[in-house]
């Protein structure tokens, strides 16, 4: 579990650090990388992720980022859970729980005020409400 983490936060630090964009509403699946790889990049993309992260960042003087835990989807549920966070030194503290469809890494997120996991342009929309 440990390397599977580690190998995570120096994924997400390679991307984060990139400056390519990517246009969420038209992914497309790439059979050059994994589908694990592909999913993380629909996340760590969205402007919320790198809000966050810049967060994060601040909060630590640089020495820590955002940190995503995967989660397969599990039975009949095709996304992949992605619990993005703050790992602190004894506990993870999610701030954002996406969600991402395999088939066509389209991206949703728990609504925490809401109850309901939605496509992201609708979670926008409610939080611009708010």
């Amino acid at each position: 579990m440990k390397k599977h983490l580690i190998l995570i936060l120096l994924i997400v630090a390679f991307f984060s650090n990139c400056n390519e964009t990517k246009n969420e509403k038209e992914n497309n699946i790439d059979t050059e990388k994994s589908l694990e790889d592909q999913v993380l990049e629909a996340v760590i993309f969205l402007p919320e992720y790198k809000e966050a992260d810049q967060i994060v960042r601040a909060m630590t003087s640089n020495k820590q980022q955002l940190t995503c835990i995967i989660n397969e989807p599990e039975g009949k549920d095709n996304r992949y859970h992605i619990e993005a966070g703050y790992n602190k030194e004894t506990w993870f503290e999610p701030y954002y729980h996406f969600y991402v469809d395999t088939k066509t890494l389209k991206v949703s997120i728990l609504d925490k005020e809401e109850g309901d996991i939605v496509p992201i342009e609708v979670w926008r929309e409610r939080e611009d409400k708010r």
